[in-house]
């Protein structure tokens, strides 16, 4: 089921953005997390288009053994010729190729949201929209039914929720069912629930958890990922969010509120360990190499605040420059 909405998710990425559309009211009543990703960040992000044909750089070369590896493992992947290969991995180390590709995509890259109960821990609490072209409408989508039922890839059938229509599609060779609805132009609904999707496309407004609507609103525009999540009640109410920025640096920062001023330092210690794990690991993998990275991330601290926990950091976009440069350009 999971490859079969990642499968959804991506079939989003060929359609624009649309101008506006109030996705709070599609998402989950008893929501209790929320994962909002901005393609369009990553695509016009200085950090990524320089990282890109740096890492096909230097990287590139051990291409070539993967696919070969591939092909040994499955003797039905595609046969593809090592000049088109090498071909490929040349172009995409220039720069410009990448910016190129980028510009050209970068109207076309969805808005991407997750929600769902995480206390329930049921996959069919959850709920996938996609935010993107309002030429994507009910209509449109209707037409091309009976192509997927004749293909015999795709079994759909079809139900009325109010205006809307629910689609159960079905993939017989994977055994895998996922629900799907198109409730005004530019909005897709994914989901492993019938039942899920059809309370999301009533779209009677936003009821999730004003503490989780709240947390909702602070998302920005510069924010790549953003997550927020808010759960339990009264004084045991807990709540989290995290932000991922991509620009000429990579920059985060997260925020958690607990219970008890205890728990909040016992979370900080947790964090603050996995940091120095983490540093250490990449001092083992990289040496020499990875020094500049180990010590910015040593520079990120966790802070505590009576039941607040802060951690944030940047790393600046030349210290990937320099991770990624061949050995002949240090």
């Amino acid at each position: 089921m999971r490859s079969f909405l990642f499968a959804a998710a991506v079939t989003g990425l060929a359609a624009a953005p649309a101008a506006a559309a109030d996705l709070d009211k599609y998402l989950p009543a008893d929501a209790t997390f929320y994962v909002h990703v901005t393609t369009k960040n990553f695509l016009t992000a200085p950090v990524v288009r320089k990282a890109i044909p740096m890492a096909f750089d230097k990287y590139g070369d051990q291409i070539m053994p993967l696919m070969q590896f591939a092909k040994a493992l499955n003797p039905n992947t595609p046969d593809i010729p090592e000049d088109a290969i090498k071909q490929g991995i040349g172009e995409l180390k220039k720069p410009e190729t990448i910016a190129n590709a980028f510009d050209a995509a970068k109207e076309f890259g969805p808005e991407l949201i997750v929600a769902g109960n995480a206390e329930a821990g049921d996959p069919e609490k959850i709920v996938l929209l996609i935010k993107c072209n309002e030429a994507v409408t009910p209509e449109l989508v209707q037409g091309f039914i009976p192509m997927l039922n004749q293909s015999g890839q795709v079994k759909v059938a079809s139900s009325k929720v109010g205006k809307a229509t629910v689609y159960e599609m079905t993939v017989p060779q994977q055994n895998q069912t996922i629900f799907a609805s198109v409730p005004e132009a530019g909005v897709v609904c994914f989901g492993a629930s019938k039942a899920a999707i059809e309370t999301a496309v009533k779209g009677t407004g936003a009821r999730v958890d004003p503490a989780l609507a709240a947390l909702i609103k602070k998302r920005t525009d510069k924010d790549f990922v953003y997550v927020a999540s808010a759960k339990g009640k009264g004084d045991a109410k807990e709540t989290f969010q995290a932000t991922l920025v991509l620009d000429k640096d990579l920059s985060g920062k997260l925020t958690g509120t607990f219970a008890t001023a205890k728990e909040a330092q016992e979370k900080a210690d947790e964090m603050t360990a996995h940091v120095q794990q983490m540093v250490a690991s990449l001092k083992t993998q990289l040496g020499d190499q990875g020094k500049e990275l180990s010590a910015q991330l040593d520079k990120m601290k966790t802070r505590v605040n009576d039941k607040t926990v802060t951690f944030e950091g940047t790393v600046p976009g030349s210290v990937i420059e320099k991770l990624l440069a061949k050995d002949k350009d240090r």
